[in-house]
């Protein structure tokens, strides 16, 4: 069974939604937030009842989910609820940041099958290739 504050917290990541944006949403502080998905015990408070209709409203789930007993996580999604919030947003900036990179590397390789890359631009096509591939 998963806890309220595991719950919350994986479905918010789920959803690409920050504690500021959920803050935002209920008109709390991102402290409130952080302390309704505080891992240790002695850190942790409960969101009130008005604050739980607005909490399922925007982690787009029924009411009742948050009390459900039978709600597991996978086991992905307990592994992803446990990292505290810091690491995951830059683990989540990393990611991202090797995305976009990826991204390029490939427009960059179809406008050079097109022949639309000068040969100067097909030698920094080639080093960024080699620099992904150190990663």
């Amino acid at each position: 069974m998963a806890e309220l504050w595991q719950k919350l917290r994986s479905r918010r990541r789920e959803l690409d939604i920050t504690q500021q944006q959920v803050a935002d949403f209920c008109s709390v502080s991102k402290g409130s937030v952080a302390q309704w998905e505080a891992k240790k015990p002695e850190n942790r408070a409960a969101p009130r009842r008005d604050k739980l209709a607005r909490l399922a409203e925007i982690l787009e789930v029924p009411i009742n989910w948050f009390h459900d007993e039978s709600v597991e996580l996978s086991s992905v999604s307990k592994v992803i609820s446990d990292i505290e919030e810091d690491e995951y947003q830059v683990s989540k900036k990393e990611a991202d940041a090797e995305e976009r990179s990826v991204q390029v590397i490939l427009e960059l390789n179809n406008l050079s099958l097109m022949g639309k890359l000068t040969k100067e631009d097909i030698q920094i096509l080639e080093a960024l290739v080699r620099n992904a591939q150190l990663r």
